[in-house]
């Protein structure tokens, strides 16, 4: 009974996982009015989860009752580092001098303050608490990670491709 109780949660977790992407979708293409600029600003959240469910595969962690709670907040720092970024950007700055902005450092700093605070938790003797942050401390380095450099790295492929047509 507790199993099946447990998996009807991981169950309603997914869906509303599901709910909240479309929703993020539609409300960025709603505040950024193209649809260009949306796919950029989701493409933190969607290579930070392929990378950390991968990450987490290799190192023997899966989504449980105890670590499901990341899935909002991937989601949540994902985008917005993506939306500050794809703002930033937007104001017409060649992407070096956008990687060289308050933005940029103001990205890095506030996702090194919250790894490293939850990253803490994987220090517990509690084991779901520990999992938690271990759990954490994966999906928010390849947050840093998506939005840092594979972002930029996208963008800047774009900028060269349409300079060469």
């Amino acid at each position: 009974m507790l199993v099946e109780g447990g998996q009807a949660v991981l169950h309603a977790f997914m869906q509303a996982t599901v709910t909240a992407f479309v929703l993020i979708i539609l409300l960025l293409l709603l505040v950024l009015r193209d649809i260009r600029d949306t796919l950029l600003a989701v493409i933190p959240l969607i290579l930070t989860g392929l990378l950390a469910s991968a990450t987490m595969e290799l190192v023997g962690i899966s989504y449980n009752m105890a670590n499901i709670i990341v899935l909002p907040l991937l989601m949540g720092l994902s985008v917005a580092y993506g939306i500050y970024f794809i703002l930033r950007w937007r104001e017409g700055l060649e992407l070096d001098k956008v990687l060289s902005t308050s933005t940029t450092t103001g990205i890095l700093i506030s996702g090194l303050a919250t790894l490293s605070t939850f990253g803490s938790l994987a220090l517990s003797s509690a084991p779901g608490v520990s999992m938690l942050g271990k759990t954490l401390s994966i999906v928010l380095s390849w947050v840093l990670v998506s939005t840092l450099i594979a972002l930029p790295a996208i963008l800047s492929l774009m900028s060269n491709h349409h300079r060469t047509r």
